[in-house]
């Protein structure tokens, strides 16, 4: 049967709606869909760049106020030795004796233990009461007290108890050690000593101190003095 050219027309309309709907489902829509969920993707990229952007421009001023930080805490823990080691104390002792201390026969280690510093308050002075004391206010009165440990931080730090022997030594070497002690500027406390006198007037005994101790956030406290290492003399490797 001949197609009349209305009919002809008809079909190819279809034919062109059927493309159209073709390219629409399978070209179009994906394609558009794309362009969208990229335009969303660039928009967040945009959005991660400003922040990261505004991230960038604030690393400095964080830098600042870290090295503010550690800076503040260096100051506010620098009595506080940042390292324990026997070593370092051996060695420093060991300086106290050419600074006018006695020769120590022996040093005695104890082991880390840790310490809550509000332990270390004294407690307060009780109110003395004595005859004529209200007169003597009135002629001198009493100044205020005077906080001592009010600065320091309260916490946890380590402490390590050392005893310091000598057995032929006279009483200045042993106030000059103690000197020695008191003058680093480190939290290092006597706990007690004991004295005995020997033969000749000379004085033996030992003196109990504790060092303490507290991990520092950088490296800038070098803590007590360490011993210099040398290479031996002829080889750098005495094994080879």
């Amino acid at each position: 049967m001949k197609m009349t050219s209305r009919e002809m027309n008809l079909i190819f309309a279809l034919l062109t709606v059927f493309i159209v709907y073709l390219l629409y489902t399978f070209a179009f829509n994906p394609l558009i869909s794309n362009l969208l969920s990229a335009k969303d993707n660039l928009e967040s990229l945009k959005l991660q760049q400003s922040q990261v952007e505004e991230n960038k421009a604030a690393i400095p001023g964080i830098l600042k106020q870290q090295e503010e930080l550690i800076a503040e805490a260096e100051e506010k823990t620098e009595t506080f030795l940042p390292d324990l080691n026997e070593d370092l104390i051996i060695t420093f002792f060991s300086g106290t004796i050419g600074k006018g201390g006695p020769a120590i026969t022996g040093i005695n280690f104890e082991q880390l233990a840790t310490v809550d510093l509000s332990s270390m308050v004294p407690p307060e002075n009780s109110q003395i009461n004595y005859p004529m004391g209200d007169l003597a206010k009135t002629i001198r009165p009493m100044e205020e007290e005077i906080e001592i440990f009010s600065s320091q931080p309260v916490g946890i730090v380590l402490a390590k108890g050392v005893s310091v022997d000598f057995n032929t030594a006279g009483y200045d070497q042993v106030l000059s050690q103690l000197r020695t002690v008191e003058v680093t500027g480190r939290t290092i406390t006597v706990d007690f000593f004991s004295l005995a006198q020997g033969e000749g007037g000379s004085l033996s005994g030992s003196v109990h101190y504790n060092f303490y101790g507290l991990d520092k956030l950088s490296d800038e406290d070098g803590g007590l003095p360490k011993t210099p290492l040398t290479d031996p003399k002829g080889k750098a490797n005495p094994f080879n």
